[in-house]
């Protein structure tokens, strides 16, 4: 095999190293789009399937459908690397970080509305406009017309700020919402005592919060640190 200080040209030295990343990546687009279908049945079959028209369930879509483009570009990209498979590659990385920290400020929206004031309600929702502009950011870099290295060393740092920037909005977002139900439990726990009915369902509630964002956080995590290192 030969020798070579780039981790990237030394995938692409091997053709079967480039088929099991391939292949790697097209499994994991093939059980993305398999949890989409599964999430469509789920509320198809537990509500309406007209429910899934609501922000919340086409925003969980989105997050899934984009999952699979990204893997599938991915996937795409480790084969035939080039500049048309990294703009793929690029928007749909975009598009997840997008859907994703869209996700997250759904649900914790109702939050900031119960303890925040109109002001402190409309920075933060320019904070979470400007995350989004940040993750748009990637798709320009590697469409630059300038020389693809350095399209790539660019798109590099702002997928590296972008997935930063969201990285930490859902932690924020997380920290916030386990907060007011920790405060709300307290409340209910002084009124009603201990053994409120309201006070068995607060955990129950962090923990699924605390699990969901920690999954999400490392998916994400996962989706960046494989754009970082496919671009380098």
């Amino acid at each position: 095999m030969p020798s070579s200080s780039n981790g990237t040209d030394l995938l692409h030295s091997d053709d079967g190293v480039i088929t099991i990343v391939a292949n790697f990546q097209a499994i994991m687009a093939t059980v993305c789009f398999l949890f989409f279908i599964g999430f469509v049945l789920f509320v198809a079959y537990t509500s309406k399937l007209s429910n899934l028209l609501a922000s919340k369930n086409l925003l969980l879509s989105g997050l899934l459908l984009s999952s699979t483009a990204n893997f599938g570009a991915c996937a795409a990209y480790t084969t035939i690397p080039g500049r048309s498979t990294a703009i793929a590659r690029m928007v749909t990385l975009s598009l997840s970080e997008v859907f994703y920290i869209s996700v997250s400020w759904t649900r914790c929206s109702d939050v900031f509305r119960a303890q925040s004031s109109p002001s402190t309600q409309t920075f933060f929702r320019w904070i979470f406009r400007l995350t989004i502009l940040f993750c748009l950011f990637p798709i320009l870099t590697i469409s630059f017309p300038t020389n693809f290295s350095v399209a790539l060393h660019l798109t590099s740092i702002s997928s590296t700020v972008s997935g930063f920037c969201v990285l930490v909005m859902d932690i924020f977002f997380a920290l916030t919402s386990v907060g007011y139900i920790f405060k709300r439990t307290n409340e209910i726990i002084d009124l009603k005592g201990p053994n409120a009915k309201a006070t068995q369902f607060f955990p129950i509630i962090c923990r699924h919060l605390i699990v969901s964002s920690l999954g999400g956080i490392m998916m994400l995590g996962f989706f960046i640190g494989g754009s970082v290192v496919a671009t380098q």
